[in-house]
């Protein structure tokens, strides 16, 4: 894993609202911190910084 890659130490609040809507935490998780962006014909996983 990238050092600079964010990460999220506690996902007890993300399992609770991935419980609530009925979506898998591990998607939830994967979208917000590993988003794919379609560019041009291709898709590209962004990496997200811990800003």
């Amino acid at each position: 894993m990238n050092s600079d890659q964010a990460t999220l130490p506690d996902d007890t609040v993300a399992q609770k609202v991935c419980h609530l809507l009925e979506i898998l935490v591990t998607d939830f998780l994967r979208s917000f911190l590993k988003p794919i962006l379609p560019v041009a014909r291709d898709f590209v996983i962004k990496t997200q910084a811990h800003q």
